[in-house]
């Protein structure tokens, strides 16, 4: 978990400083551009996979023929839909009245085509638990894009510098996972056991690719409805509020989901992990937006510059909605954990559809009221998920107020000695990098006082990440001898 952790705080700071390049070098309405095109990449990038990731990784007896067989369906299917880019792009443009919107799809065509290569390594070093290895190939893949957008924006090739820097990341991580698991038997086209791998990942990606468009269609709908500069705006404040979740569930995401597959094939009791995973994640996740909400002035002003201002509103409705969906990172890998694959469709199915119709009604009313409409339709999206996950796990609604309130009340006293130390830094017009230092400072002294006064769970996990990382022999990311490892038969 620490290497997922140095692994995805070294990513997240390499992507924030390649989005602190292209917010200076760039104008809103070429990162408007870019974000379009970059939504529906990411939407074909979760058909491409058609959860086969996730199958790789939970497969009780995976052999040589079973990961040939996977990659195979990946590549198959990123060839599609690589093809269906290359003939729609005008379409597509035309769609938004943007020609450049064809070049970006181009591109990202061709990126399609790469992916499959490293991806089915990188899963297979997840299986392994082999996370040093993963997190070379996802940092030299980060920082080839940084380089590439940095270089380009320069040269002037405005737009297709982002576009051109996506590609990038794909060929050097690909690259990499080829040179730190060179398992090229993997590419071998396999046409058996395909039965199985297309029925788990029918439930798998659909669910994927329905949550993934829902996540971007506020993206999709106002470059259609108000623009590219504000799709820029919005895109911009929901990369700030989701900075928390990058920074602290992306890190333990990779570990989830493996760890509580071992656990529930054990036969093992899922309640209580389950209840104190959330009051672990409220406890880091909640004050972080907290005090996002309160520092979103001097955040934006520091991260994308004066210009970008008119998404500090955004980011402070944006980042209380986002409290509501704390919990959220453990509903996919605990059903999946627990062979409920299908429950994660039925309940996208159930979720999804009434917040599309909400996020398109509301941007008819533009920026502010899309953003607030997020106030609703995250309570609700977790509501639903809590009753899905009921049905595996029994716990009880005070038994989630239990786990939870300690986490509120710390959040509430970072949030408010945040509050106090960016008014005792003054104007965070002139001075936003000292208000945005002083208000952490204040934010985490709160948070670490908190913490020991109300006896949060947290205090032991930090005893115990402490002695681990005291502990730790800083290995070349080989997998212990006793780990599931796929290898070509003899």
């Amino acid at each position: 978990m620490l290497l997922s952790a140095l692994d995805r705080y070294a990513v997240m700071a390499l992507s924030l400083t390649t989005t602190a390049v292209a917010a200076r070098l760039l104008a809103p309405a070429d990162i408007g551009t870019f974000v379009v095109g970059g939504a529906l990449f990411v939407i074909a990038d979760g058909l491409r996979d058609f959860g086969v990731g996730v199958y790789l990784i939970q497969e009780r007896d995976l052999t040589p023929i079973k990961v040939r067989a996977a990659f195979t369906v990946t590549f198959v299917s990123s060839c599609v839909l690589a093809c269906l880019f290359y003939v729609t792009a005008p379409t597509i443009a035309a769609f938004y009245d943007e020609a450049r919107l064809v070049n970006v799809v181009y591109i990202a065509a061709a990126g399609l085509l790469i992916v499959p290569f490293g991806g089915t390594l990188v899963v297979l070093m997840r299986r392994d638990m082999a996370f040093g290895r993963v997190a070379l190939v996802n940092v030299a893949g980060a920082a080839s894009n940084l380089v590439a957008v940095s270089l380009l924006a320069v040269l002037g090739f405005g737009y297709l510098s982002l576009v051109w820097g996506m590609l990038a990341a794909s060929v050097v991580s690909s690259l990499a996972a080829c040179l730190l698991r060179p398992s090229f038997w993997a590419f071998r086209p396999a046409f058996t056991n395909w039965a199985a791998i297309l029925r788990f990942g029918g439930y798998s990606s659909a669910t994927t690719l329905i949550n993934t468009a829902y996540q971007l269609l506020p993206q999709m709908a106002l470059g259609r409805i108000l623009g590219f500069d504000a799709v820029a705006f919005f895109s911009r404040a929901a990369m700030l509020c989701q900075l928390p979740e990058r920074g602290v569930v992306s890190a333990i995401q990779p570990v989830v989901l493996p760890a509580l597959s071992t656990r529930a094939r054990a036969g093992a009791d899922m309640r209580k992990p389950y209840l104190h995973g959330i009051a672990l994640m409220t406890v880091a996740h909640w004050p972080f937006l907290g005090g996002l909400a309160v520092m979103a002035e001097p955040a934006v002003r520091i991260l994308l510059g004066d210009q970008w201002l008119a998404a500090v509103p955004l980011v402070q409705i944006l980042s209380i909605a986002y409290l509501a969906l704390a919990p959220a990172f453990l509903t996919y890998p605990l059903l999946v954990s627990l062979g409920r694959v299908r429950d994660t469709l039925c309940l996208t199915l159930v979720s999804v559809p009434l917040s599309m119709v909400v996020v398109i009604g509301s941007a008819q009313f533009g920026l502010t009221a899309m953003s607030a409409s997020f106030l609703v339709l995250a309570p609700l999206q977790m509501y639903l998920a809590f009753r899905f996950i009921r049905r595996q796990v029994p716990f009880s609604w005070p038994d989630l107020a239990r786990a939870i309130w300690r986490s509120a009340v710390v959040t509430l006293g970072s949030t408010c000695a945040c509050a106090f130390g960016v008014a005792l830094a003054g104007d965070a017009a002139h001075r936003p990098a000292l208000t945005l230092l002083v208000g952490s400072i204040a934010a985490a002294a709160g948070w670490a006082g908190s913490l020991v006064i109300v006896r949060h769970p947290m205090r032991e996990e930090i005893g115990v990440v402490w002695s681990a990382a005291r502990a730790l022999r800083f290995a070349t990311g080989r997998a212990p001898a006793s780990r599931l490892r796929v290898e070509p038969a003899p």
